[in-house]
């Protein structure tokens, strides 16, 4: 149950990390609840300090990003996001095997999002690894890629041995209360977009009957 989206391209994340470059950051807490809550035994990595205007410029560059992927909200059946921690791995950083808050900024999340702002050729170490069941899975995709998972998944960032690490986190709330429609709901979408991009071509009158299919799903199972 893992998914990517396209948010960001190039300009966008050009004018993002030369704001990182000149931006102030804070040492990253263990709770978000609790400001003064560090141990980088647990969590080491830094926060772009949100009164900054780097930090409302990059907050702007992302929302556009999201607002320009029009299938994001639709697919994912989003309600609300949080506003993005802005966060940076630098060498040694880390987060130790964790499960997401049940509701992070007031909402309850569903989804758990990182989205990744620059490439992974730029440092060494630092993958996603999240656990499915017994199997663990990592990540480390190219930058302006949003991976969005359930939250209540365990993961942890393994430590960054080069470079820095910048990734974006988020967290949203579904439409869709039910775990098993949720993904249901969301894989039904993410296959209209496969069908969409296989053919282009396609008559309305042949992709209108799915998105049907799935408005209704949305309609009778979604929290409007």
């Amino acid at each position: 149950m893992f998914y990517e989206c396209e948010i960001l391209n190039e300009q966008q994340l050009t004018h993002i990390n030369d704001l990182y470059d000149k931006a102030e950051f804070t040492q990253g807490t263990v709770s978000q609840r609790d400001e003064n809550n560090v141990d980088t035994s647990v969590k080491d990595n830094y926060v772009m300090s949100q009164h900054t205007s780097q930090f409302r410029k990059s907050l702007e560059l992302i929302q556009q990003g999201i607002n320009d992927a029009i299938s994001f909200r639709s697919t994912f059946v989003v309600k609300e996001m949080t506003v993005p921690q802005l966060t940076e791995y630098r060498v040694g950083g880390k987060y130790n095997p964790h499960i997401d808050n049940i509701t992070v900024q007031g909402l309850k999340a569903h989804h758990s999002i990182t989205l990744f702002l620059n490439d992974p050729d730029e440092y060494e170490g630092g993958e996603l690894v999240i656990t499915d069941g017994d199997m663990p899975f990592k990540f480390k995709q190219k930058a302006g890629t949003a991976l969005v998972y359930p939250t209540g998944y365990m993961h942890y960032v393994a430590p960054v041995t080069s470079g820095k690490r910048r990734v974006a986190l988020m967290w949203a709330t579904s439409l869709i209360e039910d775990f098993f429609m949720r993904h249901q709901i969301l894989n039904f979408g993410k296959s209209i977009e496969r069908l969409l991009k296989e053919y282009p071509d396609a008559p309305q009158e042949v992709l209108v009957p799915f998105e049907q299919v799935r408005t209704n799903f949305v309609r009778e199972y979604g929290n409007l």
